[in-house]
């Protein structure tokens, strides 16, 4: 119950990254348009299109660690070792990537309360509070975490299965 809750999140998350290069494909667009043809650029489009460059990757990453198996590795070492060997790689990797993001995470979230403490805002045309462009870290990293640490764990089966 808990692993398919989290497997929806990580879904929906990765849906919004997705609208998210939509929006920012549509709006500068128009942005554009507006601009250079009717002398009209829309003001808070360069604002936002910063914030979703910053939420689409912490959004999507979960999701190509454990739908796609995206992270980077060298496929050249990976792919010369057994099927043991591969699997004790798998494990040892996934766990220092699990370990690193939620490391990461934990720091973040700490600075994330911080800025919602201090009420600190962006600066720009519309002002938003910083703590709501670093709770996505929090969330990116954390869910990361998760999915690498379920790399880790099946990779480990596999290692017991070819023992």
């Amino acid at each position: 119950m808990l692993i398919r809750f989290h497997d929806t999140v990580v879904f929906v998350c990765a849906v919004l990254a997705a609208l998210l290069i939509l929006f920012i494909m549509v709006s500068v667009s128009i942005d554009i348009v507006g601009r250079y043809f009717f002398n009209s650029p829309v003001g808070w489009v360069l604002d936002y299109a910063q914030y979703s460059l910053l939420y689409i990757p912490f959004l999507g990453m979960a999701w190509l660690v454990g739908r796609k198996g995206g992270h980077v590795r060298i496929d050249l070492l990976h792919d010369a070792l057994t099927l043991r060997h591969r699997a004790v790689l798998d494990v040892i990797t996934s766990t220092i990537a699990s370990v690193t993001c939620a490391t990461a995470g934990y720091w973040a979230a700490l600075a994330t309360w911080d800025q919602y403490v201090r009420n600190t805002m962006t600066i720009g045309i519309y002002p938003v509070p910083t703590y709501t462009l670093l709770a996505i870290i929090v969330l990116g990293l954390t869910l990361t975490a998760i999915e690498f640490a379920r790399t880790a764990v099946g990779a480990w089966r596999r290692w017991r299965r070819e023992s």
